[in-house]
């Protein structure tokens, strides 16, 4: 067990994005850049979650790209 805890403390995990960062909103917004895709996922969590107690749980979606991190 003292190698699997060590290696995990070996690990660095200052790459990922900090959880404070997902709850604030963003400083500066370009609400065209990418409409199309924030109308599919709006219009999927509408659609989605219209049932309280849905026979089958909807999946998500999966968004990729950059997090938009100021520099």
């Amino acid at each position: 067990m003292t190698s699997e805890v060590d290696a995990f403390r070996a690990v660095n995990f200052d790459w990922t994005r900090q959880l404070k960062g997902v709850w604030r909103d963003p400083h500066y917004h370009v609400p065209d850049l990418h409409q199309q895709a924030v109308d599919d996922v709006v219009d999927y969590f509408f659609l989605k979650t219209v049932d309280p107690d849905p026979d089958d749980e909807p999946l998500g979606r999966v968004i990729v790209g950059p997090c938009g991190l100021m520099t």
